[in-house]
């Protein structure tokens, strides 16, 4: 636990105030190592948001970049559900939207579900995908990163036994197949008929997960009509 309040704020206060070119990779290490939303809280703001964005377009590091989308998920899960849920603009929802490296997070976020052992993780990155598919008319995502997306989803769904785990995600993917972009893409369509069918059937799926994979059913077969 950060006992020097100033060390959270000196931090903050670089990634916002230094050009992009000036700012050392380092800086995101430490900032991985020693996030704590509690500390960071009131330093927290676009600017913050939009040094930790810059952050995913400089660093070399693999353990840096999943460090920065790390916190990137927990700020936002905090406006999602947690601490600031209340509060009317989503800084991560906006700095995304106007960055012009924003599709770097959709990849990285995309690796890290495929690799991330840790559930709670997952579930973050999906309230991020699920925040930003509720808040756009259009897909966030490239063909490529849906299928990517689709690909590691259908994985999830066919070994995970968490059933919050399965709802994040099956709240993303009843979004996600609403979109033209995957009506146009239709990408394992049969693949995801089955998977979402052998859901409804199984006696060891929550009824909300059933009624998702319902709905889900539902958009895939009218995109084949």
């Amino acid at each position: 636990m950060i006992k020097n309040t100033k060390f959270p704020e000196a931090l903050s206060n670089y990634i916002t105030q230094k050009e992009v070119e000036q700012i050392s990779q380092d800086v995101f290490f430490i900032i991985s190592e020693v996030f704590i939303f509690e500390n960071f809280q009131n330093y927290i703001n676009e600017g913050f948001m939009v040094g930790l964005f810059n952050g995913l377009t400089i660093t070399q590091d693999q353990d840096n970049f999943y460090g920065i989308i790390k916190i990137i998920t927990i700020i936002n899960q905090e406006y999602s559900v947690g601490l600031r849920k209340d509060q009317i603009e989503n800084i991560f929802l906006k700095t995304f939207y106007y960055h012009e490296k924003s599709g770097i997070l959709i990849e990285g976020m995309i690796r890290i579900l495929n690799i991330e052992p840790d559930k709670e993780s997952k579930c973050r990155i999906l309230q991020c995908f699920l925040d930003l598919l509720k808040s756009s008319p259009v897909c966030v995502m490239y063909s490529c990163d849906l299928e990517s997306f689709i690909d590691v989803s259908m994985n999830i769904l066919e070994t995970t036994y968490t059933q919050k785990l399965r709802l994040y995600l099956l709240r993303v993917l009843e979004k996600l197949t609403r979109f033209d972009e995957y009506y146009k893409l239709k990408y394992k369509y049969v693949e995801m008929i089955e998977i979402l069918e052998s859901y409804v059937e199984h006696e060891d799926v929550t009824d909300k997960c059933k009624e998702l994979c319902l709905k889900t059913l539902e958009n895939i077969k009218s995109c084949l009509n």
